[in-house]
């Protein structure tokens, strides 16, 4: 499933009391013809108003990614006690609370709910873990049973954007979720072999790779969630791991947005220059991946030819 981008409010033109948006204008010009990043989209064939989109969403990646991991987080959000359980050596619960953090959306989250469902449903609605892994793997039949049981407060939970088309707050489809992880950890030993497998990869873009190929085997998460859990893993530290490819093959967004870049272009080759794009631009390519998404929401179907 694609995922469902964002959307960022255009750009306002700016204005001046005393007639001056003619000089505003050649400003905004000169400034953008001495950016690096504008000299680099002109090379790929972009100008005017897509152009200053683009870059728009590409600043707008940047600094959302800047924000959320400088923030400071609070002790009971899921990301915190992530952390926790890994500092504490306890990778097995790390990574279950990193799981569930994926689940829920946590990186996209727009509201307090959406941001505490993961951590809500950890501590059964209370102030401390509770559904730990060691819990959850000793008798697997209670959290099913307890989720059953308060079916009207797991529906109050929240989904982040990106994962609100493959959300849902029905008590048994939420545990066939959390299952299809249990059962890919005990694949692999238990959740921290998750992290150990990948480690025989000799690139941080070959480890997320496999990260991402058993990520996208969990139920409802296919590529978009795959994706977003393989660069929270990665993000919160617990394996030298990043993206060395946009994974368009399944995605929608960011697909859509490669080939309003370059029409016409196979996914292979469009894969190629979207990593060469990000090179160019000196941005990871998780960050390209996440510009493409956004801005192509943002461009009328036909304004920049064909997209196939």
């Amino acid at each position: 499933m694609g995922r469902s981008c964002g959307h960022a409010a255009p750009v306002e033109p700016e204005s001046s009391a005393c007639g001056g948006s003619d000089r505003g204008h050649s400003e905004r010009s000169a400034r953008a013809t001495a950016s690096p990043s504008r000299r680099v989209l002109t090379e790929v064939g972009l100008s005017d108003g897509p152009l200053e989109l683009f870059e728009h969403e590409l600043d707008r990646s940047l600094r959302a990614r800047r924000a959320f991991w400088n923030r400071h987080l609070a002790p009971t959000d899921i990301l915190a006690l992530a952390r926790r359980a890994y500092a504490e050596g306890n990778r097995d619960e790390a990574m279950w609370r990193s799981f569930l953090a994926a689940h829920f959306g946590r990186t996209s989250s727009d509201s307090r709910i959406q941001a505490e469902s993961a951590s809500r449903l950890l501590c059964a609605f209370a102030s401390e873990p509770v559904w730990t892994w060691a819990v959850v793997i000793a008798e697997p039949g209670s959290m099913q049973t307890w989720l059953c049981d308060n079916a009207n407060s797991v529906r109050s939970l929240s989904f982040g954007n990106y994962r609100k088309f493959a959300s849902n707050k029905n008590p048994l489809l939420m545990w066939s979720v959390l299952e299809s992880f249990i059962r890919l950890a005990r694949s692999r030993g238990s959740p921290a072999g998750l992290l150990d497998f990948a480690p025989a990869a000799k690139t941080p873009g070959a480890r997320f790779d496999v990260l991402f190929q058993d990520f996208c085997r969990i139920l409802r998460f296919d590529r978009t969630g795959g994706f977003d859990f393989a660069d929270l893993v990665g993000a919160l530290g617990f394996l030298d791991a990043a993206p060395e490819s946009c994974y368009l093959k399944g995605s929608t967004g960011p697909l859509r947005g490669a080939r309003l870049l370059w029409p016409n272009r196979s996914i292979g080759e469009l894969e190629r220059l979207a990593v060469e794009l990000a090179r160019k631009l000196k941005v990871d390519v998780g960050i390209l991946e996440d510009t493409l998404c956004n801005w192509q929401k943002q461009i009328p179907k036909g304004l920049l030819g064909a997209e196939s």
